[in-house]
């Protein structure tokens, strides 16, 4: 055998390993722990965080995967022009609820879309004059919210709060001290995405 060629064997040789060995990293990243779950529930359950990108009332809300919102775009509009907006970008929102599922970290917003009620708010008690709630719910609740879906490919791994942040960034903003530099974030991010689709 030629040298140059043992040369150029061995480099593919060499690359084959490197690329099973980070394969077998990716394949091996751990399943998120019990207390993991835990304690990004608490970091995030009633944080404010200012929106990134509009979300639409009803009951279907976003999906984030590898970065990318769905829907966008036309459906999203339409979406948004037929049953109106839970929250555009620059508001701000609460989450108000986390759920962590096996290949998907679902957050609702502002009480999310569908109002919810205690099993005591659901029980009357009836007489002679009528029918009444014995807790009556709250009139002001807003049942106005909406969600999004973080979804991974196999399951939810191990990570942090901030990494956490870090896969959100494209609907929630963390950082932002005002509406108004949330908004201002946002309208730069939607320029610079329209200067890298034209």
């Amino acid at each position: 055998m030629k040298p140059r060629h043992f040369a150029v064997l061995l480099f593919s040789s060499a690359l084959l390993i490197v690329a099973v060995a980070s394969a077998g990293d990716q394949k091996s990243a751990p399943h998120i722990s019990k207390q993991t779950r835990m304690d990004l529930i608490r970091a995030f359950n009633a944080e404010l965080v200012y929106i990134r990108s509009p979300f639409p009332m009803g009951k279907k809300g976003l999906t984030l995967k590898d970065g990318k919102l769905s829907p966008g775009g036309g459906e999203l509009e339409q979406m948004i022009a037929m049953w109106g907006p839970a929250a555009k970008p620059g508001d701000q929102a609460r989450i108000s609820e986390i759920i962590i599922k096996d290949k998907s970290i679902h957050f609702e917003i502002n009480g999310g879309p569908v109002k919810k009620q205690k099993w005591y708010q659901r029980i009357q008690v009836g007489g002679s004059g009528g029918m009444t709630s014995v807790a009556p719910s709250d009139p002001n609740a807003n049942p106005r919210g909406s969600y999004v879906d973080l979804v991974f490919d196999r399951y939810v791994p191990e990570l942090g709060p901030q990494q956490l942040k870090d896969l959100l960034r494209p609907v929630f903003d963390f950082n932002a001290k005002s509406a108004v530099e949330s908004r201002l974030r946002s309208v730069r991010r939607s320029r610079a995405i329209m200067c890298w689709s034209a």
